[in-house]
């Protein structure tokens, strides 16, 4: 009786040392898959800040042209203004002039 409680305990070792080599391999899949999804998460994560980069990039270049653009536009009304004041200077003193 010893000898088959003996075996019966030795058994239930084995099983339980087999169960747990079995986690631990199984454990060990686990966490390479998790390895894995974690560097394409990762990947991921460097795409999207490069193109969040570089849209910030264009925005930034667009809102540059626009504050050119802008300037150009007020230089131009300037040179207007002052074409047309000097149109108006010329013409009274031609207007005086021809007068007397």
């Amino acid at each position: 009786m010893d000898k088959q409680t003996s075996d019966q305990g030795l058994r239930k070792k084995e099983v339980t040392h087999v169960r747990e080599v079995g986690r631990e391999e199984r454990l060990a899949e686990y966490r390479q898959q998790e390895e894995k999804t974690m560097e394409m998460l990762k990947e991921v994560a460097k795409q999207r800040k490069a193109l969040y980069e570089d849209e910030n990039r264009q925005q930034q270049k667009y809102r540059e042209a626009e504050e050119v653009l802008r300037q150009a536009v007020e230089e131009r009304e300037m040179v207007l203004a002052r074409s047309t004041s000097i149109r108006s200077v010329v013409g009274a003193y031609y207007k005086n002039y021809h007068s007397l």
